[in-house]
């Protein structure tokens, strides 16, 4: 059968990670030990594994297609990172600039190099080139960076109108090669980060002319970088303020009790409570206090829940959940969301877990999770149709005198009559 090898006596099925898909997958090759050595046994278990890792290979696929598809919040990061490098880079260079001081001491030098070459009789073209060559060079500097920096600017505004991007073309491909990005030239994505490159670097030497001037006070006014930047969810944990435990703390202390006394939580199971945290915190921008989080907040999470694509975490690599979803939305072919079943089995489940366990150990009063679902019509998820009587009010219906002697409604009892229910 075919991936399924026997090395040193044992059966293993074994796949190679195409080239693209390695940086992804983070893997040469997928591989998977410990099959029965009956054939029938061995080929059904190496099915059930070929089909997990061919499931693998396609979602990095699809995460390798996204990467390709960047949205516009994408393209305003690789601009903003572009100026602002391009900003530093002519802040160091500024530095590394000879002084007047330098300038005044090596033109004293080529001028005493020029003197001791007419004392010797030794004087020529050549000699009075070399003699002056530095100072030109270290007196000229500012205005030759300034130069080439103006004659680059005009050529980068010129490209808009003639489609040159070969003064673009290094920094796009150091772009694409820092971030692991596959992207071909002359795509419509590649011409889109290129483009967004040329705008940060127009502006960026925009501002180096302007400090030329003296002027400190520029800022960019294209709205590639004037957009205001994602918002990471928040890496603090622990007491938030005056409103006690913070989320993942409850889940911490959920986790240390189901675990105590050698009692065991499946390690699956625990990854996908620390994942609904993570999400939940991530939706709410922050590590939200337990006490802080209302039934309001839930039912907006479970909306959001319902537009968020399948794997996202793999697909917008190093995406909060919300920025998740507004790239999906996006791209021209968004990527499936999240089932009903799975949000409300999965996610919201879980949350509500650990928010149960706040409720028992005295950190709120009650959990805004308990009963927010999504309605998917089955008849777990319908209201009843008509309430049961309470206790008080099955007293008072059948405590009446007419139910006390059965044979008066038709009804035979093997039994003597028992006393009538007494009211309260």
């Amino acid at each position: 059968m075919k991936y399924v090898q026997q090395v040193r006596g044992k059966w293993i099925v074994r796949l190679t990670v195409p080239d693209e898909l390695r940086a992804i997958i983070g893997q040469r090759e997928l591989v998977e030990g410990g099959l029965p050595s009956d054939t029938r046994a061995r080929e059904r278990m190496a099915h059930r594994i070929l089909s997990r890792f061919f499931a693998t290979i396609e979602e990095a696929r699809e995460v390798l297609e996204a990467r390709k598809n960047l949205p516009s919040d994408i393209l305003s990061i690789a601009a903003k990172n572009y100026y602002n490098c391009t900003i530093n880079a002519d802040a160091q260079k500024r530095v590394s600039m000879p002084t007047e001081a330098q300038i005044d001491a090596e033109k004293e030098r080529a001028l005493e190099s020029l003197n001791q070459a007419q004392r010797e009789k030794r004087q020529s073209v050549t000699s009075i080139i070399n003699a002056t060559t530095d100072f030109e060079l270290m007196a000229g500097a500012r205005y030759f960076d300034r130069n080439i920096r103006q004659r680059r600017l005009n050529a980068l505004r010129s490209s808009f109108s003639t489609g040159e991007t070969r003064w673009i073309e290094p920094a796009v491909k150091r772009y694409l090669d820092d971030n692991g990005l596959d992207v071909q030239r002359d795509t419509q994505v590649w011409r889109d980060l290129a483009e967004a490159m040329t705008r940060a670097e127009i502006e960026a030497l925009e501002r180096t002319l302007e400090r030329d001037r003296g002027d400190f006070s520029g800022q960019p006014s294209d709205p590639l970088l004037t957009s205001p930047d994602p918002k990471p969810a928040s890496a603090q944990t622990g007491i938030k303020g005056d409103q006690g435990l913070a989320l993942s703390e409850a889940l911490a202390s959920f986790h240390d009790e189901r675990t105590a006394g050698g009692s065991t939580l499946a390690p699956k199971t625990m990854e996908e409570h620390r994942n609904a945290v993570r999400m939940f915190n991530e939706f709410m921008e922050e590590d939200i206090a337990v006490a802080a989080i209302t039934k309001k907040h839930v039912i907006a999470y479970k909306q959001a829940l319902l537009k968020t694509p399948n794997r996202y975490t793999m697909r917008f690599s190093g995406m909060t959940l919300p920025e998740a979803i507004k790239a999906n939305a996006k791209l021209t072919e968004p990527f499936s969301t999240l089932a009903p079943k799975t949000v409300n089995m999965k996610w919201l489940s879980h949350l509500s877990s650990v928010l149960n366990w706040a409720v028992e150990n005295g950190h709120i009063e009650f959990n805004p999770a308990q009963g927010v679902r999504v309605n998917t019509g089955s008849k777990v998820q319908q209201a009843p149709s008509r309430l049961a009587f309470t206790r008080p009010e099955l007293q008072a219906i059948f405590g009446h005198a007419m139910f006390a002697n059965p044979t008066a409604y038709g009804l035979k009892r093997k039994h003597p009559p028992r006393a009538a229910v007494r009211q309260p």
